[in-house]
């Protein structure tokens, strides 16, 4: 995976050499502008890392955010602006918030449709849960140079900072908001009451077709059977009866909690949690596939 992100980073940079090598050629034989010009890379820029850094932090440079021509041509600016995040994604975080701070200035010039275009890409590469580009960590650096970005009307602002606020809630490396759960048989407890253990909170609903498939995934793996590690299963929503007719592994804690919502970045279901003693996330909103390699990183050692 990584040599593919090299492979397609460098076809980026070989990209942004050669069309910038030809930028004035090509302005002088077309007659219409181009959508999109690549920065000028320095040619004492050697180093893959900086030439990176130097086409992240200037490849809007040479856009017009306040030219409608690409609201007709939404495929070209999609694709655009998917190599722009090929590339933010392997940046690192100083440079990233630089070039973003530099891209919301433009876009702030820009009319709401214009605005609405390039914040709605952002939301679907980085926020939404089905999208393979999905990083959180990138999202809150964009929601962040948005927000405190001016020119911007504050009306179009609410949407992202109920984004941000949802997003910072509950990161890796904090305590799991505490709440309280019944459980099939009518007990309530609380999260806290687990913070000895290694805990794997399933948010789910029943006859979700690929909340079946983590099920088997996990019983298939054995999980439920390491003492220090304990499955909690909550049904979020509010249809009780049929929550109750939904069948669970018997060493596996079935509960319910309807308000999870305010406390939960629950964008998609089902949604995983894994956290270590204390209740401290390690991982937020993560794969199945990532949950186990954790998991058998950490109990192995106990």
């Amino acid at each position: 995976m990584l040599f593919i992100k090299l492979l397609i980073i460098n076809s980026l940079l070989l990209l942004a050499g050669c069309v910038s090598n030809n930028n004035d050629n090509q302005n002088k034989i077309s007659s219409s502008k181009p959508l999109f010009t690549w920065p000028d890379i320095p040619e004492f820029l050697n180093s893959e890392e900086d030439r990176i850094n130097y086409v992240t932090t200037h490849y809007w440079d040479k856009f017009d955010f306040t030219d409608t021509i690409y609201y007709g041509k939404i495929e070209q600016t999609e694709q655009i602006f998917a190599d722009y995040i090929t590339m933010l994604l392997n940046t690192e975080e100083k440079q990233r918030r630089l070039s973003l701070s530099r891209k919301f200035s433009k876009l702030g010039k820009a009319d709401d449709k214009g605005f609405y275009i390039f914040t709605n890409l952002y939301e679907k590469y980085l926020y939404n849960p089905n999208s393979p580009a999905r990083n959180e960590d990138v999202y809150i650096d964009v929601l962040e140079a948005l927000l405190s970005t001016e020119g911007i009307k504050d009306e179009n602002k609410i949407r992202y900072q109920k984004h941000l606020t949802s997003s910072l809630r509950n990161r890796p490396g904090t305590i799991a908001s505490d709440f309280v759960m019944e459980t099939s048989q009518g007990k309530k407890m609380r999260l806290s009451e687990f913070k000895k253990n290694y805990t794997l909170l399933f948010f789910n609903n029943p006859g979700c077709d690929e909340c079946e498939a983590i099920k088997k995934v996990i019983e298939i793996n054995n999980l439920s059977t390491y003492k220090n590690f304990k499955i909690i299963a909550v049904y979020p929503d509010e249809d009780i009866s049929l929550w109750q007719k939904t069948e669970y592994p018997k060493n596996w804690i079935n509960t319910h909690c309807r308000d999870i919502d305010n406390l939960y970045d629950l964008r998609a279901i089902p949604t995983l949690y894994l956290l270590g003693p204390d209740n401290n996330i390690i991982l937020k909103d993560a794969e199945i596939e990532d949950v186990l390699i954790e998991i058998y990183e950490k109990l192995e050692k106990l």
